[in-house]
């Protein structure tokens, strides 16, 4: 926020002087209005607006009035924003929001006191003042404030306000400021993202190794960090780095020794005395703090090495960012503690460990022991809070289309729907399930990549082949909207490679579901090359270019963390999680790669470029990309004559799968348990058995383990909500001939079991 000019002109001219004798409602008995205001009430009634492009106060209009009552009498922040020029007046409770304003303030347009987070609020404002309600939830925006130019994150509405005749006279503005609760909650998730990523490394060098990889993607707390071990010399040298930190490599100008010495985070208050005016730096100023971390191990009461990261020059350095520091040092020491552990056998970690309590039982004053203590609560409540908001971020993405398809089944039980509605319904509900099932896949991937357990198939593909499938599953979307697909393939391999194909898949769905979703008009184009890198190994670069709506450098900031959009109004707009990036940025990392925003103009578009390592396959054979599963729609009924069993102790799904199987000609029975399957089984001739894994009393597992004793020798086939590869592993080692996913694809159902029989046949 821009309160430099309003403190001079505050410096240029005599403060007024309050009127607070009784002989003002004799002289301005129309002023009565603004009685017990406050202080911002006693400016307003003084302050000379004869020369304010509202005029005098004595020809207000009414509803001018009436608002700016209603915002003084309020509590909570609020800010009216008048007439073409944008006069602003507001209440105490905003001053203190933004910084203590001056007072000359009011009577400002909104566009000067708002000039540095105009490239945030603007176009909301604009709106506004068009007859539309903005919402901005924990918006960032850059505000000039208490001496610098700070990040701050609020909560806030722009709504129009009409007079007597509903024309649009100015914008109702009611904010609450959230920056405390953005930043504990960006800080939370580096600690865990560190515990995660370090502490199943297998020793120091791998740990800080990622322990840097992480630090990548929070350059807004920490800009730049150095991670400097000991060599076998016994002197500190880099072994990591991360973020704009080039400039201050040089470590003779570190007060290296006098961090040594403390084990404490050490701040160091003048870097620019170390190092002159340097980059290291999100932001144009030069880095003016860092803080020195030790890094500890067992037996040593010398740090093995210090991590020195650059502070942000737009955070206040306060108490918050200090204990920050605090939790970050021992985060880290905890993560290394972890990583060396693992080198060792089970019971040298546990001597380890014993001989760490014994060794803070005797050296550790009370001072310390209560510092660990409140260190140790901090962590606890820092990992309460994130997994607090994953849960809350989870259980609203679940509920938004469960919601719909909860409310359009009570719907559809009306009897006075007519054809067209009842279509348009059960089109909403399909659409809403599908949504669901996505959204819980991508949870599940995302903790699977977190955890290390994600598991990649090699196979040959055509990547070629592999592109032109997903640019038609997007056609009619396209062609709906207008807009071209383009994919110019000439510099891309003709030759097949070996990789995940359905990761690829995946990764390419979300950036091409996210480049027709942002663009109205114009062409989504993919195109790339390769090259070689050693061997067999070749990198491969796509680039998804559209001309849509376009990111702005501090919206992209955010983009590939999990539940984050562009910005806080584009899930209103355009509807998805956010989890799609982050999940395809992970995959393509897993993948030896990555995903970057390589160029994006605000309102001309953007483009990714996609990056994997991928080997060339011996295979020539015509591989195709994916398993696709058709149902051949030139037979009706492809099951025509079977007899099949379906085990399952919900009688839901039982109907269900019963429906789907009947309309393609099967004869189907039923088993509401495991113990019920095995009798059923035995005593008929069935062609197909499929059995629901997770039943009481006697499972799925189990119910296939006695019927195979039983030389049962029919196909019997895993129904599951697990859909995982490694569950689907499992059923297979199991005995079960195959795997079909809850909830049930018709297609894939049928085309599953019509597959399987040609495959004896």
């Amino acid at each position: 926020m821009d309160t430099q000019n309003i403190q001079n002109q505050g410096n240029q001219s005599a403060h007024p002087t309050f009127l607070k004798d009784q002989n003002e409602k004799t002289l301005r008995p129309n002023l009565a209005w603004l009685a017990d205001g406050g202080e911002i009430a006693d400016f307003i009634r003084v302050k000379d607006w004869s020369t304010s492009p509202l005029g005098p106060i004595e020809n207000w209009s009414q509803s001018l009035r009436t608002t700016i009552n209603l915002c003084l009498a309020s509590n909570f922040p609020i800010n009216i924003i008048w007439g073409p020029e944008a006069i602003q007046i507001y209440n105490s409770g905003y001053k203190v929001l933004c910084g203590n304003l001056n007072l000359d303030a009011i009577g400002e347009s909104f566009h000067v006191t708002w000039e540095s987070a105009w490239p945030v609020v603007g176009e909301s404002f604009e709106r506004a003042r068009l007859g539309k309600t903005s919402f901005l939830e924990n918006q960032r925006m850059f505000l000039f404030r208490n001496g610098f130019l700070e990040e701050t994150f609020f909560t806030f509405s722009l709504s129009p306000i009409r007079d007597e005749e509903g024309m649009v006279v100015g914008v109702f503005n009611p904010a609450t400021e959230t920056t405390t609760a953005v930043l504990n909650q960006r800080r939370t998730r580096l600690l865990r993202d560190i515990s995660v990523e370090a502490a199943n490394s297998d020793g120091v060098s791998t740990a800080v190794q990622r322990i840097a990889h992480t630090l990548e993607d929070y350059k807004f707390d920490i800009p730049g960090a150095l991670i400097l071990l000991e060599n076998e010399s016994g002197n500190l040298e880099i072994a990591a780095k991360s973020g704009d930190i080039n400039a201050f490599v040089d470590l003779t100008k570190w007060p290296i020794d006098d961090a040594l010495e403390t084990c404490q985070p050490y701040f160091i208050h003048d870097l620019i005395s170390h190092f002159g005016e340097l980059s290291g730096s999100e932001y144009q100023e030069p880095a003016q703090r860092a803080c020195l971390l030790p890094i500890k191990q067992r037996g040593r009461k010398r740090p093995i090495g210090l991590i020195a990261a650059t502070l942000s020059t737009r955070l206040p350095f306060n108490e918050t960012y200090m204990a920050f520091f605090d939790l970050l040092n021992s985060t880290v020491n905890a993560a290394i503690a972890n990583a060396e552990a693992n080198e060792s056998t089970q019971a040298e970690r546990t001597e380890f460990q014993t001989d760490i309590f014994d060794l803070q039982e005797k050296n550790q004053t009370q001072d310390q022991k209560e510092k660990f203590l409140i260190e140790s609560k901090f962590q606890a409540e820092a990992a309460t809070r994130s997994k607090s908001a994953f849960l809350a971020n989870m259980s609203h993405e679940i509920r938004t289309p469960l919601a719909a398809i909860l409310g359009f089944t009570e719907i559809l039980k009306s009897p006075r729907l007519s054809v067209k509605e009842h279509s348009k319904y059960l089109n909403i509900i399909s659409r809403n399930g599908h949504a669901l099932v996505r959204i819980i896949d991508d949870i599940l991937d995302l903790s699977k990549i977190e955890a290390d357990k994600i598991q990649l198939e090699q196979s040959p593909l055509c990547l070629t082949e592999l592109i032109q499938d997903v640019l038609s599953m997007f056609s009619d979307r396209a062609k709906g909207k207008g807009l071209a697909l383009n994919f110019e393939s000439n510099d891309l391999p003709q030759f097949k490679v070996e990789s995940d194909a359905v990761r690829i898949r995946q990764i390419l769905i979300n950036l091409f579901g996210n480049a027709i979703k942002f663009t109205s008009e114009g062409s989504i184009s993919i195109g790339g090359n390769y090259k070689k890198i050693e061997n067999e190994l070749y990198q491969i670069s796509l680039r998804i270019t559209d001309t849509g709506i376009g990111i702005t450098s501090d919206q992209a900031a955010t983009l590939f963390q999990a539940f984050t959009q562009a910005d806080n109004t584009t899930t209103r707009h355009y509807g998805g999680t956010g989890l799609g990036l982050a999940l395809s940025k992970k995959l393509a990392k897993a993948m030896g790669g990555d995903i970057q925003i390589e160029k994006s103009i605000s309102g001309h578009g953007t483009t990714f470029l996609v990056q994997l390592i991928v080997k060339k396959s011996l295979d020539r054979s015509d591989v195709s990309t994916a398993p696709v599963l058709q149902v051949n729609a030139t037979q009706e009924k492809q099951l025509q004559g079977w007899h099949i069993l379906v085990v399952d102790d919900l009688e839901d799904n039982r109907v269900l799968i019963r429906l789907l199987l009947e309309r393609q000609g099967a004869v189907v029975h039923e088993a509401s348990n495991g113990k019920e399957g095995i009798r059923i089984a035995q005593a008929n001739n069935y062609d197909v058995v499929l059995m629901d894994i997770q039943m009481p009393d006697l499972d799925g597992y189990e119910a296939l383990v006695k019927l195979r004793r039983a030389n049962y020798k029919k196909p019997i086939f895993a129904l599951t909500a697990h859909t995982m590869k490694e569950e689907r592993d499992r059923a297979l080692a199991a005995g079960f001939t195959g795997h079909i996913a809850k909830p049930i694809n018709p297609d894939v159902l049928v085309q599953t079991l019509v597959a399987h029989a040609r495959r004896l046949n």
